[in-house]
C-alpha cells in the first residue's frame, strides 16, 4: 500500500510539472491535460497543497488567455485551500489576484474589500513585494472611483515598500507614472508632468521596462497638451507609438492613436485626426478589445462630423453591452464569495459537533497508537525495500538516458568497424600476396635486383604494419565504453540553448568515468541537473560556472552563479536541496553552499568515486 501511494506521488508530481511547462510555454492543449490529470491524482490522495497549486496554475492560465470570471472562481479555490492550512501568505497572494482581476472588469468596490483582507494577512509577514502590489492596486481602484486623494495615499504606501524590495527594478518608476495619472485626473497638469519628469531621469529605462518608458512618453505628452504646451507632443507621442509597436503592446498602441487623432483634430487637421482615429478602431476589431474600440467610436463621434449619428449610436449600444457583461460578471463574483461565507459558517458548525466527538476520537487515538507500534516494524522493511526499488529505479533511468547517447555512436562505431575490417581484409592482404610475389623473383635473379626487391619488400612489411595499428587501434576504439563525458555536456548544451545566460564548463577530463559504478554517475548528472534547474528559477543569473575535477579517486564539482543570491539557512528546508543534499549523502560525499542576498551562489561539493555508500 506504501509502495502504491509513493508511485502515484511521483505520477502525480510527474503531471504537476509538466503543466507548469507547458504554461510557460504557452502550450494551452497540454496544460489543460496535465493540469486535469494533477487535480484528479491531488484529490485521489488527498494532496491539499497540491491540489491548491493546481487551482493556482489554472487561474494563471485563464487569467492570461483573457477569462477573468474563470481565473476568479480558480484563485479563489486555491485559496479556501490554503486557508484551511493557515498557509496566509499563499491566501494573501490569491486575494491579490483575485482583487486585480476585479479592478480589471471594473468591480472597484468588490477589488478594494478583496485587497484590504489581502493586507491583513500580508502585513504581519511583511511581505514587501506583495504589498507593494496591492497598495497600488488600490491606488489604482481608487482612482477609477475618482477618489483621488485616497487614491494618493495608496500609491504613496507602495512607493514607501517599494524601497523595501532589494535587487534592481521599475517599480519606483511605476509608482511615480501611477501618481502622474492621479493628478492628470485632478487635472493638476504641471504636477503630473513632474511626476512622469522622475521617472524619465533613469537612464535604462528604455531598456529595463520599455512598455512602462513608452507609456509615461505618452502620459507626458498628453497632459502636456492638456496644459497648452504643444510644442513637443507630436515628437512624444510618435516616439512612443514608434516603441510601442516594436514591442507589440496593442493597447497602448491604440491609446497612443487616439491620443494623435485627439492632438490633430486640435490642429484643425481633421485628414489626419480622422487617420490615427480609424486605424485605432481596426486594430481594437481586429484584437476583440472591446475597451479600446468604445474609445475609438467616441473619438470619431466628435472628429467625423458627416458619420456622428452612426459613431454615436455604435457606442451606445457597445457601452451598454458591456455593462451589462460587467454586471453579469460581477454578479459571478458575488455567488462565488456567497458560496465561500456558506462553506465558512458550515465550517463552524461542523466544528461544534466534532467538539462531541472529541472523547471517542482519543479512545480511538489510544487504540490507533498501539496498532501504529504493531505495524511499525512492517513498515520499517517495507520502507527498506522501497529504498532498494529506488536505487534499481535509479539505474534504470541512468541505463536509458545512455541509450539515448549509444544511438549517436553506434553508427561511427560500425564505421571504423567497416574500415577496420576493409583495411585488414583487403588492403592487407593485397600487399601480403605483392610481398610475396617480390620475394619469390629476388630468389632467382641477380644480386642488384635481389637488394632492390629487398628494399621494396621491407617497405611493404612498414606499410602492412601501420595499416594493421590503424585498423587495431579502430576496432579497439569501436569497443570502448561510452564517454559520460559527452553525457554531461549534452545536459550543460541543452541549458546553454534554452536560456539568456553566459555558462562556462571547465571539465579537467582525467576522470576514468568507464570504471565508475552508474549509481555514482546518475547522482553526479541529478545532481547537476538539480542545480542548473534551481539557477533557471530563481537566481536570476547573468554568467554561471561548473567546474569538475578528480583528485585522490575524489570528483570536485564547484558550481556559481552570479544571481541575486539567498539564504541557504532558511531555503534549507526546498525539496529541491533536500533531495541534492541526500543524493551527496549516500554517496558519502560532503556539499557545501555558499550564498547570500545580492551575491550569487556557490555549491562545493566533494564525492568519492569508488568507495560510495551502499
Amino acid at each position: 500500500m506504501t509502495s502504491n501511494f509513493a508511485s502515484d506521488s511521483l505520477t502525480n508530481n510527474y503531471y504537476h510539472e509538466i503543466a507548469a511547462r507547458a504554461l510557460v510555454l504557452n502550450d494551452s492543449v497540454l496544460f489543460r491535460l496535465a493540469n486535469n490529470k494533477s487535480i484528479t491524482w491531488s484529490k485521489k490522495l488527498r494532496d491539499s497543497t497540491k491540489l491548491a497549486n493546481n487551482y493556482w496554475d489554472l487561474g494563471d492560465f485563464f487569467d492570461f488567455n483573457g477569462k477573468k470570471d474563470s481565473a476568479y472562481y480558480a484563485y479563489n479555490k486555491a485559496k479556501k485551500i490554503y486557508e484551511a492550512n493557515h498557509n496566509d501568505f499563499y491566501q494573501g497572494r490569491m486575494l491579490l489576484n483575485m482583487a486585480i482581476i476585479q479592478s480589471d472588469i471594473k468591480d472597484y468596490t468588490g477589488s478594494e474589500i478583496t485587497s484590504i483582507k489581502a493586507i491583513k494577512l500580508l502585513e504581519p509577514l511583511k511581505k514587501h513585494f506583495q504589498l507593494y502590489s496591492v497598495y497600488n492596486n488600490l491606488g489604482i481602484v481608487l482612482n477609477e472611483l475618482e477618489d483621488y486623494r485616497a487614491a494618493l495615499e495608496y500609491h504613496q504606501k507602495a512607493f514607501g515598500y517599494q524601497k523595501k524590495i532589494e535587487g534592481e527594478h521599475t517599480l519606483k518608476e511605476n509608482s511615480y507614472n501611477n501618481i502622474g495619472i492621479v493628478y492628470k485626473n485632478l487635472k493638476e497638469y504641471a504636477r503630473a508632468i513632474s511626476y512622469y519628469n522622475q521617472a524619465l531621469k533613469r537612464k535604462d529605462l528604455d531598456q529595463a521596462n520599455p512598455k512602462l518608458y513608452a507609456m509615461l512618453l505618452d502620459n507626458k505628452a498628453y497632459s502636456q497638451f492638456k496644459l497648452g504646451e504643444t510644442r513637443a507632443v507630436e515628437d512624444l507621442l510618435k516616439r512612443s507609438l514608434k516603441i510601442r509597436d516594436s514591442i507589440g503592446d496593442t493597447s497602448g498602441y491604440t491609446i497612443n492613436l487616439l491620443h494623435l487623432a485627439e492632438y490633430y483634430a486640435y490642429k484643425k487637421d481633421t485628414l489626419k485626426a480622422l487617420q490615427f482615429a480609424k486605424k485605432a478602431e481596426n486594430i481594437a476589431i481586429e484584437n476583440k478589445n472591446n475597451r479600446d474600440l468604445l474609445s475609438a467610436l467616441w473619438y470619431l463621434s466628435q472628429i467625423d462630423q458627416k458619420n456622428q449619428y452612426t459613431y454615436s449610436q455604435r457606442h451606445i449600444i457597445l457601452s451598454d453591452s458591456l455593462l451589462k457583461q460587467e454586471r453579469i460578471i460581477r454578479n459571478k463574483f458575488t455567488r462565488i464569495r456567497f458560496e465561500t461565507d456558506k462553506f465558512i459558517e458550515r465550517n463552524i458548525d461542523l466544528s461544534e459537533k466534532n467538539k462531541w466527538l472529541l472523547y471517542g476520537g482519543c479512545t480511538i487515538l489510544a487504540l490507533g497508537v498501539v496498532f501504529w507500534l504493531v505495524r511499525k516494524q512492517r513498515m520499517n522493511k517495507l520502507m527498506l525495500k522501497m529504498t532498494v526499488q529506488q536505487k534499481e529505479l535509479n539505474d534504470q533511468i541512468y541505463n536509458t538516458m545512455l541509450k539515448q547517447q549509444t544511438a549517436i555512436n553506434d553508427a561511427k562505431n560500425k564505421e571504423k568497424e567497416k574500415i577496420s575490417r576493409e583495411l585488414h581484409d583487403g588492403v592487407l592482404s593485397e600487399l601480403h600476396h605483392t610481398r610475396v610475389r617480390l620475394s619469390k623473383i629476388s630468389e632467382d635473379d641477380n644480386d642488384v635486383l635481389e637488394s632492390i626487391l629487398s628494399r621494396q619488400v621491407n617497405s611493404l612489411k612498414k606499410i602492412e604494419h601501420d595499416i594493421r595499428k590503424v585498423s587495431h587501434s579502430l576496432h579497439r576504439q569501436s569497443l570502448s565504453n561510452l564517454d559520460f563525458d559527452q553525457t554531461l555536456s549534452g545536459l550543460i548544451e541543452k541549458n546553454r540553448n534554452l536560456n539568456n545566460y553566459q555558462l562556462v564548463y571547465v571539465n579537467d577530463g582525467e576522470i576514468q568515468w568507464e570504471l565508475v559504478s552508474n549509481i555514482v554517475k546518475m547522482n553526479v548528472y541529478r545532481i547537476l541537473q538539480e542545480n542548473l534547474n534551481n539557477i533557471n528559477k530563481y537566481a536570476y543569473a547573468k554568467e554561471i560556472k561548473i567546474k569538475l575535477k578528480e583528485a585522490e579517486k575524489h570528483v570536485h564539482i564547484l558550481i556559481s552563479d552570479d544571481g541575486i543570491g539567498f539564504n541557504p539557512n532558511r531555503a534549507s528546508k526546498g525539496i529541491g536541496l533536500k533531495n541534492m543534499k541526500a543524493r551527496v549523502e549516500e554517496l558519502g560525499g560532503n556539499i557545501e553552499i555558499i550564498s547570500s542576498k545580492g551575491n550569487g551562489t556557490k555549491v562545493k561539493i566533494d564525492i568519492p568515486l569508488f568507495n560510495s555508500k551502499k
